[in-house]
């Protein structure tokens, strides 16, 4: 009984099985820091997955805020590549413009010039003719005689026709005044380069003698003269007085004669009681 005893408590002692940690404390060390540098090493690895995510979503971020920028100016550049064309398309149409009013000027100017210029032409002859009056002297001996004379000129190369003078002259009547135009022919042309020179007196005579009752009075500083040149365009040229300016005129028709039996004076009748010699400065073109 003594002797089981002690087998007892050594098994009782053997069953009780020494912990790893008690026969090597060592390896429980090593155990727990590797457990603890794996916790570490999860907890490092933690923070550098949240900065690569945050990375990412700034990176993101950026190319968005870059192509919302490079939009932004693609729109500014479409802007201002709209308002240049939209500038140059008013400038093209301001110059168009421009070019349109001038030319529209110089083609009113060249049809102003060539109407001038045709005006001028169809006026060449007519410029030519001209019916005035003067006071000459008529005694060279005794200063004090002088006479009026009315003088017709054709100094042009071609012949006008029926050609009428007129001047102003007072008329009395019974019963009342008035006034009235005393007009005359002369033939019924008047040949080229020709003057005529006859004494007012005798025209003044000569109506008065068929006109018993009418005063014709001689013409004062002004006569005028109607005709048709080659082209049968009648014309009035007036000489002017003191109270009206030189004019010449294209008109509808020549004046009446005031009176047709003694209102015409042919050159050959005038060569008897004045003068018709050659004009001064006739035009041979």
């Amino acid at each position: 009984m003594q002797q089981n005893e002690p087998e007892a408590e050594s098994m009782s002692s053997g069953d009780t099985a020494p912990s790893p940690a008690a026969e090597d404390p060592c390896g429980v060390q090593e155990g727990s820091e590797a457990t603890q540098n794996g916790v570490a090493a999860e907890d490092s690895a933690l923070p550098s997955s949240a900065e690569d995510s945050t990375n990412a979503v700034a990176f993101a971020e950026a190319e968005e805020a870059t192509a919302s920028n490079a939009s932004k100016k693609n729109e500014r550049l479409t802007a201002i590549g709209t308002m240049i064309a939209a500038i140059a398309a008013a400038i093209g149409l301001i110059f168009a413009g421009v070019t349109t009013l001038y030319s529209t000027l110089v083609s009113q100017d060249q049809l102003q010039e060539s109407k001038d210029s045709n005006d001028e032409e169809k006026m060449l002859q007519a410029k030519k003719v001209n019916a005035w009056v003067d006071t000459d002297l008529i005694d060279k001996k005794n200063w004090t005689k002088f006479t009026q004379f009315i003088y017709v000129e054709n100094r042009s190369a071609d012949t006008v026709y029926a050609p009428v003078v007129y001047f102003g002259g007072g008329e009395v009547k019974k019963g009342g005044k008035g006034e009235e135009v005393t007009v005359f022919a002369i033939g019924r042309f008047l040949p080229a380069c020709t003057r005529i020179k006859i004494a007012s007196s005798l025209v003044v005579q000569r109506f008065r003698t068929a006109n018993k009752s009418k005063v014709v009075s001689p013409p004062g500083s002004g006569v005028g003269i109607n005709f048709y040149d080659t082209s049968g365009v009648a014309w009035d040229r007036f000489s002017g007085d003191r109270t009206s300016p030189p004019r010449i005129k294209e008109v509808e028709k020549i004046r009446e004669v005031t009176d047709p039996w003694f209102g015409v004076w042919y050159l050959e009748e005038i060569r008897q009681v004045g003068v018709v010699t050659k004009a001064d400065n006739c035009s041979t073109t």
